[in-house]
């Protein structure tokens, strides 16, 4: 009578044993089964997933978190902390992410599959992994740092500055950029832009940019984006609000009031009756490169004064206007949804830049947002390639969404 028992054994998923009287052939074939087994089980339990990002696929070793001394204290450190990339068999659940938080350990950036960098103290500690459910956790090295586009020497014209290129870094969050400003200086390069200490774009020889992704602050490097370019230049405002702002008594009359809504784009709009009273534009006093920002702010929130045909989505809203193009305004300062006098709910933005760039700093840095801070919104248009395929191999009307920054996963586009 065979007997069948489990095994709890955490290389192994199931482990049959059987007692066998008689016939020996058959039990030389279930032993091969079961040998068989064992070893395809231990193999899968060894297996871990490839990480999808920018720089390309990467398959991580497999070494369940163990770290030995010697090979702990070489890996770099920064400030106390190493940065490192924490791959888990099944993502953590709230048990789990409660014992990572008592081992001080932070989870940044989640990567496709099952993936996070990870924020670690720096001193030795056989133990910090353990019982975490954790497969493998590795450095990441340059050629996990550069965006392929680097790698490849692949320089887009927007990106070449004379014998320099553009780049834009992505610093790990909580790294003091005054570290990285100083190993700046000492490669000779220059600070083009600062995005709120956490991404930063510099123009430096590209003889020297394998230099800055060594340094264990960087997450990573890629090409500054594609110059933004207007979009929405004919489409109908055909958004159907009049559904939900009615001109009857009785309907919800969500027309906007109270809500605070940023426009990034060409400059000044106006002066407008439909606008009057209710735009606040000092950031863009002496900016003005075209109308197309008096199309998006009248379809956000015209009054309809003029033209009842021309009211807007939100007539009773108020306006905040940036350039889009300004270096201050590309990434948004975090001051924008912080300051005593100023918190906007939604930022607008009907601009491209680039076709299917993929996710980038912009799109970090707009999620980023959105997370941190919980009353705001980022809007951008979906593009106007609608029939175009930007090299994403499936054909026309795939993979065309016109930009980087609005690619993110917590935006509307």
């Amino acid at each position: 009578m065979p007997i069948l028992m489990k095994s709890h054994n955490k290389n192994t998923k199931t482990l049959l044993i059987f007692k066998l009287i008689k016939k020996p052939k058959m039990k030389s074939k279930l032993l091969l089964l079961i040998a068989s087994i064992i070893l395809v089980n231990t193999l899968q339990a060894q297996t871990t997933f490839p990480i999808k990002t920018q720089a390309g696929d990467f398959t991580p070793a497999y070494n369940s978190g163990i770290i030995d001394a010697t090979a702990w204290e070489a890996i770099p450190s920064l400030d106390g902390y190493k940065f490192l990339l924490v791959q888990f068999e099944q993502l953590p659940n709230e048990a789990t992410q409660n014992t990572i938080n008592r081992r001080a350990i932070k989870l940044l950036n989640y990567l496709p599959k099952n993936t996070y960098y990870a924020k670690i103290p720096a001193a030795y500690n056989s133990d910090l992994f353990k019982g975490l459910n954790i497969i493998s956790v590795t450095t990441p090295n340059v050629a996990f740092k550069l965006h392929q586009q680097v790698k490849n020497n692949y320089v887009p014209d927007y990106a070449k500055n004379g014998s320099e290129n553009k780049y834009m870094i992505t610093l790990f969050t909580g790294v003091n950029h005054n570290y990285f400003l100083r190993l700046l200086n000492s490669l000779e390069g220059q600070l083009l832009n600062n995005y709120n200490n956490e991404h930063l774009s510099i123009s430096i020889e590209p003889s020297k940019i394998n230099a800055i992704a060594q340094w264990p602050g960087v997450q990573f490097v890629s090409f500054i984006d594609a110059p933004f370019e207007k979009e929405n230049l004919v489409n109908l405002t055909d958004h159907r609000s009049n559904a939900i702002n009615t001109e009857y008594g009785a309907g919800r009359h969500l027309n906007g009031e109270g809500v605070r809504v940023g426009l990034t784009d060409d400059g000044f709009i106006g002066p407008h009756i439909d606008y009057k009273g209710r735009t606040n534009q000092n950031a863009v006093l002496t900016l003005n490169t075209g109308d197309h920002g008096d199309h998006c702010g009248g379809t956000i929130m015209s009054a309809g004064n003029l033209d009842p045909k021309g009211k807007g989505m939100a007539p009773n809203s108020d306006l905040w206007v940036y350039g889009v193009n300004s270096g201050a305004n590309y990434i948004l300062q975090d001051s924008l949804f912080t300051s005593s006098n100023l918190s906007l709910d939604i930022i607008s933005t009907s601009y491209s830049n680039g076709c299917n760039t993929g996710y980038n700093s912009g799109s970090n840095s707009a999620d980023r947002q959105t997370r941190d801070f919980k009353n705001i919104m980022r809007i951008f248009s979906a593009g106007n390639d609608g029939t175009s395929n930007c090299n994403y191999g499936a054909g026309a009307n795939w993979g065309n969404i016109t930009g980087g920054i609005k690619s993110g996963k917590n935006v509307i586009a």
